[in-house]
């Protein structure tokens, strides 16, 4: 709903006059006190503003909070006498963008499921390294075997011919 460049410079607490001006630098030239605004006109002024203060830019990845506490101590200074001194508390919270803490989360959970494959991988390397010479003799005989029965089963070369003839 078009709502009058009056009604939107009070609602942005601003003189009207100056809404004019940042809308004819918007590029939005000829409105004037009652003319109507649309909703493209007042996207535009915010993208404009929004260059011309660096709202474009990227957000800050950290927030960091400071407070200050003061209170008083009263310390004794001798012969009944006390003294209030005052003492200063400084505390410091940094906050991280949630999107970046679980996109850290993230990395370090990939991270260590490959961790974990590569450990599985050399250890199953390491187990078919320890059987290689507990099978040889094995993988050998078995070789041998095999030779041996082919010897058996191939015919004489005189049986070869007699079957030609």
């Amino acid at each position: 709903m078009p709502t009058t460049i009056e009604s939107f410079a009070e609602e942005l607490r601003l003189p009207v006059e100056t809404l004019i001006q940042q809308l004819a630098a918007a590029g939005i030239e000829g409105k004037k006190a009652g003319d109507k605004l649309t909703a493209r006109d007042k996207a535009e002024l915010l993208e404009y503003l929004q260059k011309q203060h660096g709202g474009t830019a990227a957000p800050k990845k950290r927030i960091t909070l400071t407070r200050k506490q003061t209170s008083e101590i009263r310390a004794p200074v001798g012969a009944g006498k006390a003294r209030t001194i005052q003492v200063e508390v400084r505390k410091k919270r940094v906050l991280v963008r949630r999107e970046e803490v679980e996109a850290i989360a993230a990395q370090q959970a990939e991270a260590a499921k490959k961790i974990e494959e590569e450990a599985v991988a050399e250890a199953a390397q390491e187990k078919i390294e320890a059987a290689v010479p507990e099978a040889l003799p094995i993988v050998e005989e078995a070789v041998a075997e095999v030779r041996e029965a082919e010897t058996i089963r191939q015919p004489s070369p005189a049986a070869v011919a007699k079957a030609a003839a």
